[in-house]
């Protein structure tokens, strides 16, 4: 009995051993998806691994997100007699018709032999002669400091070096320039008085890094009077169930005619909601910061 014990105790040892191996691995892979998200309340859009050109070595740029608002959030009332109406759209109308003023923006933050940081994100294009709109995030990743190596993918593949007009963290925003012309620019709707809950919603976003860079869904609320770490500029907000990703942050977020609502910021976690920066801010401040150009 002991002897023909042995070999199925060895048998049970080395199977145990397999499947701790095994949970490593799977745990490995879950960690290093997990690191790419911040630890405040809500996680950023632009985040990616950059695998570099030359050793088989990433890192991981991880811009500050929005938190949660701290001030009280108005919403809808809730109702049991009232149903909400979600309007509909066509998703790959709207993605035609908006699809030649969606860029993809590229920021340089470090270089070494090793290793090349960069925070991927999306633009908008704002006038046909080179403007650009998008996140401040996007464009200074974990600092505080632009990155002073950006470049920007047109819809038609072309990548262009970009340059820093102006940038206001306070309200997240910044705008660049390229040296084209020609240019496709979105129409924004500056007027949002008639935007209602249950409206349609896309968003389009970088598709070198995004699996699904056309995305749906609806207006869910109106946020008034927010407050963000950091973000002095920001009290109003468009709330959206449209499942941003990474990937998405300085992208356009469109109604059901393809004209640009707002400007993807962040995805508040545990909430499956998406933050939106008004277009009439998104106008107030780009024009702001294009006069001192």
């Amino acid at each position: 009995m002991k002897r023909t014990a042995w070999p199925i105790l060895k048998l049970l040892t080395a199977a145990t051993l397999m499947c701790l191996a095994l949970a490593l691995l799977i745990g490995g892979c879950s960690l290093l998806g997990a690191s790419s998200s911040p630890a405040s309340g809500s996680t950023t859009l632009s985040s990616r691994t950059v695998e570099s050109s030359h050793p088989a070595t990433s890192a991981v740029a991880r811009p500050p997100g929005l938190a949660t608002p701290s001030s009280t959030s108005l919403r809808p009332p809730k109702s049991t007699t009232t149903t909400l109406i979600r309007a509909t759209g066509d998703a790959k109308a709207i993605a035609r018709k908006l699809g030649p003023s969606v860029v993809g923006v590229t920021a340089v933050l470090s270089r070494s032999r090793t290793e090349t940081r960069e925070a991927l994100g999306t633009g908008v294009v704002y006038s046909a002669t080179g403007l650009i709109i998008t996140n401040n995030h996007v464009i200074t990743g974990e600092s505080a400091t632009p990155s002073a190596r950006i470049t920007v993918t047109l819809s038609n593949g072309k990548t262009l070096a970009a340059t820093l007009v102006g940038r206001d963290p306070t309200t997240d925003l910044a705008v660049l320039r390229v040296r084209a012309h020609g240019l496709f620019p979105a129409v924004f709707r500056t007027d949002l008085s008639a935007l209602a809950v249950g409206d349609f919603a896309v968003a389009m976003g970088n598709p070198r890094i995004l699996a699904h860079p056309v995305v749906s869904g609806h207006v869910t609320a109106f946020l008034h009077h927010v407050r963000y770490k950091g973000l002095s500029g920001v009290h109003d907000v468009i709330e959206s169930d449209v499942p941003l990703a990474h990937g998405n942050s300085g992208g356009p977020l469109a109604d059901a005619l393809g004209r640009v609502i707002g400007i993807d910021a962040a995805e508040v976690v545990g909430e499956k909601a998406a933050v939106t920066l008004p277009s009439d801010l998104v106008i107030r401040i780009v024009k702001r910061l294009v006069a001192t150009e």
